[in-house]
């Protein structure tokens, strides 16, 4: 009697004890697909999708690029207010008679920077006009002279030299057409041959020893400010970013997934898109700018040929000196270092731009163009300058070109292995000569 609970409790307690352990064992895990292994160029693509994703966002580089917008449209917007409102000089009036006052319109229709601007009062008579200088009331007295087709120019005041020669010109051209009527011409087609009538300069300059025309000059040092703004930018960023993951130990985190030589071109390519996004907003923006003051027209270089090299030697220029602070900055572990690490670079920065300044801006040194179109890491800043300027002929621009391409790509080799050896030490800073040893 006493027994038979005992085969019910013991198939209990079974019960319990196996429904336990089936609950303790874990459920087996599904079998995870798998996945192929990603290519170098994939990852250096999903860095540079990072980059560019992060430097557009912030903050800095969108404030910025909306500030140099606004300004070159201020500015620009300005000096076509006025110059439409004549604020830009002192109003220059001129008494004219009835021989003198077809004029008029010639004079008060004066376009372009640094013309003069003039304002007309007819009066009848040549007496009257006298009297209106003498009193003051305006400045000059266009009338005229003793003998037919002849002109004076009586004021109480010197005569700018832009002035006299308004007058004069003037005066020509009234005798001219004058003379070609009497011969039996059309004094209509002679003002048509006249306005397209063109003077185009051309140096016969031999051994590099001639001066440049301002005019050329000046749109090609906008154009090498431009590059070297391009350059400075982007190689600077680089640095300081390959510095800061270093100093914080986020280069560790980020190697454990990609390898050094996908991080560095990844990095390399995310920079270089968003420096070349800003430039191309920032030569816009003064683009516009120079069109709404005007002085767009005393631009006289082909814009479109040499805007398409700067833009090449400006984008191979780039991959050079970004490989190369790359590879310098790989070599330093804290951000208070970076100005010594970063010299070598910063150094050859500054004498790539200033070449072609000299070249520009010193009378007869337009050998340092021809000379600098072929040398590594200046070519970039000083080719396409001289082409638009005539300086050296487009083979030499593309041998340039070549030599620019073979340099950064050893470059590129040299500060792969720099960055490779170099990234992960975080002990004493180690020369790049030192690394490239191997010590």
């Amino acid at each position: 009697r006493h027994l038979n609970p005992l085969p019910e409790d013991l198939g209990d307690l079974l019960h319990r004890y196996r429904t336990r352990s089936a609950r303790a064992v874990p459920p087996t895990p599904p079998v995870a697909a798998w996945r192929p292994r990603r290519s170098i160029v994939t990852q250096a693509l999903i860095i540079a999708r990072r980059e560019i994703g992060v430097r557009l966002a912030s903050k800095a580089t969108i404030l910025s690029m909306v500030i140099v917008v606004l300004l070159a449209l201020l500015i620009g917007g300005g000096f076509r207010v006025a110059a439409d409102q004549h604020w830009l000089g002192d109003k220059t009036s001129v008494a004219l008679t009835p021989e003198t006052q077809p004029y008029a319109s010639t004079l008060t229709h004066l376009d372009g920077p640094g013309m003069p601007t003039f304002t007309v009062l007819r009066v009848n008579s040549v007496n009257q006009a006298r009297e209106r200088v003498a009193n003051g009331d305006v400045d000059y007295a266009f009338v005229e002279g003793a003998k037919p087709d002849t002109y004076r120019l009586i004021t109480a005041s010197p005569v700018t030299m832009t002035e006299k020669a308004i007058f004069t010109q003037l005066a020509a051209s009234n005798a001219l057409t004058t003379y070609v009527q009497q011969l039996g011409g059309s004094a209509s087609e002679l003002n048509a041959i006249v306005r397209d009538s063109q003077v185009s300069i051309q140096s016969i300059e031999a051994n590099g020893h001639g001066d440049l025309d301002l005019r050329a000059a000046m749109p090609a040092a906008v154009m090498i400010f431009f590059i070297f703004f391009a350059l400075t930018i982007g190689a600077n960023i680089l640095g300081q970013s390959v510095i800061e993951e270093k100093s914080s130990r986020v280069i560790e985190v980020l190697l454990a997934t990609v390898r050094p030589l996908q991080l560095m071109v990844g990095k390399v390519l995310g920079v270089g898109v968003v420096v070349l996004v800003q430039t191309a907003v920032y030569i816009a923006a003064a683009w516009v700018g120079l069109v709404l003051s005007g002085f767009s027209r005393l631009i006289s270089l082909d814009l479109t040929g040499t805007l398409a090299l700067t833009a090449l030697f400006a984008i191979i220029g780039y991959f050079g000196y970004a490989f190369l602070y790359a590879g310098l900055a790989s070599t330093v572990s804290h951000v208070e270092d970076s100005g010594q690490a970063l010299a070598p670079g910063t150094f050859l920065l500054l004498v790539a731009f200033y070449v072609p300044f000299f070249g520009l801006m010193i009378p007869g040194a337009t050998i340092l163009l021809k000379v600098g179109t072929y040398i590594p890491f200046v070519s970039c800043f000083t080719a396409a300058p001289a082409y638009a300027l005539g300086v050296v002929s487009l083979p030499a621009v593309f041998i340039g070109l070549a030599i620019q391409v073979v340099a950064t790509v050893l470059v590129a080799w040299l500060a792969a292995v720099v960055y490779r050896r170099a990234i992960l030490n975080f002990g004493t800073r180690r020369s790049v000569v030192a690394t490239l040893r191997g010590a």
